[in-house]
């Protein structure tokens, strides 16, 4: 079943290097995971924090520190206000939450 995590930005953005910007959760092997990065005029990540969208071995994807999954609502909540992201945790379902977030992000 795939669940919703914030995930830090990492990266440099060179290209050439091989070090694009990514959710933390690319660099776990055997992780299917998609995310929205969205960027400012600059192709910059707009904040330090992806929404990612993950399944298969959550227990590898929650030892990571980097990872926030939405059952966590406290530290998301803090997350999406510090970053000035849109704050659209009105349900209790994280599924629903995840993807109010996501066309929030998408659309920005």
């Amino acid at each position: 079943m795939k669940k919703y995590y914030l995930s830090e930005v990492i990266g440099t953005g060179d290209f050439e290097a091989n070090d694009s910007f990514r959710p933390a959760v690319a660099d776990l092997a055997g992780i299917d995971w998609i995310a929205c990065i969205p960027s400012d005029e600059n192709g910059l990540p707009r904040f330090n924090y992806a929404l990612a969208h993950c399944g298969d071995d959550h227990s590898a994807i929650t030892a990571d520190a980097r990872n926030v999954p939405f059952t966590n609502r406290s530290a998301v909540t803090a997350i999406l206000s510090a970053e000035g992201m849109p704050a659209l945790i009105e349900s209790e379902d994280d599924g629903a939450c995840g993807e109010a977030l996501w066309a929030a992000l998408t659309g920005l």
